[in-house]
């Protein structure tokens, strides 16, 4: 029993589709940024350089969780697709034991 693998497919695939919403709010969140810049830009002033630099800060920070979700995607995305390769759930939602041991030697 210590050697068993449990594995919820449902759970991942909710996970999955969390990881997808994510992104595309990511995205949806960029691409308001580049309209805010557009309007700030037809003004001058400190107030609009301080603008422009938070817009800057917000899209790098941006930037670099779209690469996190873009890894994490990866990698919940390959494991359901590695792993049912060899084992077919009855059920997406249900819990599935399966033993290292005898999945090695496939």
């Amino acid at each position: 029993m210590k050697r068993d693998l449990q594995i919820n497919y449902g759970v991942l695939d909710d996970i999955i589709g969390e990881l997808r919403t994510y992104k595309r709010a990511l995205e949806k969140m960029d691409h308001s940024l580049d309209k805010v810049n557009t309007f700030i830009r037809t003004n001058d002033g400190k107030s609009v350089e301080a603008w422009d630099q938070n817009i800057h800060t917000s899209k790098e920070k941006i930037a670099d969780y779209e690469i996190q979700i873009d890894d994490l995607l990866s990698l919940f995305e390959n494991y359901v697709t590695d792993t049912t390769r060899y084992i077919l759930p009855l059920s997406r939602h249900a819990m599935m034991r399966v033993d290292r041991k005898s999945e090695a030697n496939r």
